[in-house]
């Protein structure tokens, strides 16, 4: 019997790869795939870490991250890892990025997996306020220095 070939694959997309209407999103992905099938996967995408917000119109693009992991592969560290490619590559792209650079989710429904990485309630999530304030509508957020902290564990 032949073990499984498994691999980690980290990407990065400018803003000029991404073809979306305004040419300002930046997206940093990594997945691990086991015999060709993509078992998990970790995105960090918005406007990107050279500055906090990119306005566009009205518009405006803070960074949200993502991830997957199939059941069975829970426990195993993998989310973990491809949180700390994901960190490295952005670290690689943008070597001074700021260590209070906030990265946002939409909603948490992890089961206490966000809580755990060190992700904290958003308190612009239900504002109700009348002007555009960056990561209005995303429940939780972290600062990037903590998510490598955390993926670095």
């Amino acid at each position: 019997m032949t073990s499984p070939i498994s691999e980690y694959v980290t990407t990065y997309k400018s803003p000029d790869q991404q073809g979306d209407m305004y040419h300002c999103m930046t997206t940093f992905a990594s997945s691990y795939n086991v015999n060709g099938e993509t078992i998990g996967e970790f995105d960090i995408t918005g406007s990107g870490f050279d500055n906090s917000k990119m306005v566009q119109g009205d518009v405006t693009y803070p960074m949200g991250m993502n991830i997957h992991v199939e059941d069975e592969y829970h426990g195993r560290g993998i989310a973990r890892r491809l949180m700390r490619n994901v960190c490295e590559k952005i670290i690689e792209v943008h070597p001074n990025v700021r260590d209070e650079q906030l990265i946002y989710i939409d909603t948490d429904a992890s089961n206490g997996f966000w809580d755990n990485v060190g992700l904290t309630y958003n308190r612009y999530f239900e504002s109700g306020q009348m002007r555009d304030l960056t990561g209005q509508g995303y429940e939780k957020h972290i600062t990037f220095q903590r998510l490598y902290a955390w993926a670095c564990r």
